[in-house]
C-alpha cells in the first residue's frame, strides 16, 4: 500500500524539527561550554597568581624564620660563652676574695707581730737605758724589724694589687652582667619575633592548606567538565550521526517518492490502457449482447412462423458470472493487485476476493478502491510457493 502524502508530510516536518532542536542543542552546548572554560580559565590564571603571591610569602618568611634561628642560635652560643666567661670570672673573683682573705689575714698577722715587736722593742729600749753593753741583741732586733716593715710594705701592695684586680674583676662581671641582661633581652625578643613569625607562617599554611583545597574543589569541578564537555562532545557527534542519517533517510524518502511518483505515472498509465482496453471489450459484449437479443427475436418470430405458437427461451441472468473476472496488473512489493471488474459490475469496498489457477486457491483479496470498470484489492493472504500472475481468475468469496 502506498504512503499518503500528508503522512509524508508529517514525517519530513518531524525529521525537519528533530534535525533544526539538534544543531540549536549542539550550539547552546558549545557555547554554554565555552563560557565555563573561561571562566575556569580565569579562576585558574586567578589562583595561581594567589598561590604564587602567598607561596613567596611563606618562602620570605621561611628565610626571615631561618635568619632569626640562626642569629638565635648564635646568642645562645655567644650567652654559653658568656655564661662560661662569666663563671670562670666568678671562681677567679672567688679565688681573689679568698687570696684577698688570706692576704687581710696576714697583714693582720704581720700588725699584730709588728705591735708585738713594738712592743717587745719598746720594752728592750727600758733594757737599753738600764743595760746598754748588748748591741748584737739590739742589731739583730732591728734588723727583724726592717724585715717585717719590708714584709709589711710588699704585702700592702700585694694587697692594694689584689683589690684593684678585685676592682676590675667587679666591673667586668658587672659588664657581663650587663651582657647577659642584654643576651637575654634580645633572646626574649627573638623568641616573640619566633613566635609571632611562626603564627603568621601557621596562618599562611593553613590559606595555603585552604587554596589547596579550593585548587582540589577547582580540579574536581573541571574534571566534572571535562566529562561534561566529553559527554556533550558524545552527544554532538550522535546529534551529528543522527542528522547525517536524517539528511540519509529524507534523501531515501525523497529518491522513494520520486521512484512512487513514476510508478504512480506508470500506473495512472497502465490504469488508463487497461480502463480503454476493458471498455472497448465491453462495448463489444455489449454489441454482442445486442446482437444476440436480435438473433432471439428472429428465432422467435421463425418459431412463431412454423408451429404457430410462440416457443419460449430460458431467460438469459448474468449472475456470478458478472462478479468473476481476471488479473490484470500484480504489485507484490506493495501489497495489491488490479481487476477487470469494478463499479459497473456491482463491485464495492471491502468485498473479499478470491483467486484461483485452474481449480487451485492461491490468493485472498480485499477491495480498497473501486473504479468504473477496475478495482484495486489488497492481498490479505497467499501461497508462498505459487506467486500471483496476470490472468488469474478472480472470483467472489462467499
Amino acid at each position: 500500500m502506498k504512503m499518503s502524502d500528508s503522512v509524508k508530510t508529517v514525517i519530513y516536518s518531524l525529521c525537519g524539527t528533530l534535525l533544526s532542536v539538534s544543531v540549536i542543542s549542539a550550539v547552546w552546548l558549545g557555547l554554554e561550554n565555552r563560557k565555563i572554560y573561561s571562566r575556569y580559565t580565569e579562576e585558574k590564571v586567578l589562583w595561581y597568581q594567589t598561590n604564587r603571591d602567598l607561596e613567596f610569602d611563606l618562602d620570605k618568611f621561611k628565610s626571615e624564620i631561618e635568619k632569626i634561628q640562626a642569629n638565635l642560635n648564635k646568642y645562645q652560643t655567644h650567652l654559653s660563652k658568656v655564661e662560661e666567661e662569666k663563671l670562670i670570672s666568678e671562681n677567679n673573683f672567688k679565688e681573689l676574695a679568698d687570696e684577698n682573705m688570706r692576704l687581710r689575714e696576714s697583714v693582720a698577722r704581720l700588725v699584730r707581730e709588728k705591735n708585738d715587736v713594738k712592743a717587745s722593742f719598746t720594752s728592750q729600749e727600758n733594757i737599753k737605758y738600764n743595760n746598754t753593753g748588748d748591741d748584737s741583741f739590739w742589731s739583730n732586733l732591728l734588723r727583724e724589724k726592717s724585715n717585717l716593715e719590708l714584709r709589711l710594705s710588699s704585702l700592702e701592695r700585694l694587697l692594694e694589687k689584689k683589690d684593684s684586680e678585685i676592682s676590675r674583676f667587679e666591673k667586668e662581671k658587672e659588664n657581663l652582667n650587663n651582657i647577659v641582661n642584654d643576651l637575654l633581652d634580645k633572646k626574649e625578643n627573638l623568641e616573640n619575633k619566633f613566635q609571632d613569625t611562626k603564627k603568621i607562617v601557621s596562618s599562611l599554611s593553613a590559606s595555603l592548606e585552604q587554596e589547596k583545597k579550593e585548587k582540589f574543589s577547582y580540579i574536581k569541578q573541571v574534571e566534572e567538565m571535562q566529562r561534561d564537555k566529553n559527554t556533550l562532545q558524545m552527544k554532538v557527534a550522535q546529534a551529528q550521526d543522527r542528522k547525517k542519517e536524517i539528511s540519509e533517510r529524507i534523501t531515501q524518502l525523497e529518491q522513494n517518492v520520486e521512484k512512487e511518483k513514476k510508478e504512480k505515472e506508470i500506473f495512472n498509465q497502465r490504469i488508463g490502457y487497461i480502463n480503454r482496453v476493458l471498455e472497448d471489450e465491453v462495448l463489444e459484449v455489449t454489441k454482442l449482447k445486442q446482437d444476440l437479443e436480435m438473433a432471439l427475436e428472429k428465432i422467435k418470430k421463425l418459431n412463431y412462423d412454423t408451429e404457430g405458437e410462440a416457443v419460449e427461451l430460458p431467460r438469459i441472468e448474468i449472475k456470478d458470472e458478472l462478479l468473476k473476472g481476471r488479473v490484470v496488473f500484480v504489485n507484490v512489493e506493495e501489497g495489491f493487485i488490479i481487476i477487470d471488474i469494478g463499479r459497473r459490475d456491482g463491485v464495492q469496498i471491502g468485498m473479499g476476493f478470491s483467486i484461483y489457477r485452474g481449480n487451485t486457491l492461491i490468493a485472498k483479496l480485499q477491495v480498497i478502491d473501486v473504479r468504473e470498470v477496475t478495482s484495486a484489492a489488497s492481498i490479505l493472504l497467499s501461497l508462498p510457493k505459487m506467486q500471483i500472475a496476470e490472468n488469474d481468475s478472480v472470483m467472489l468469496s462467499d
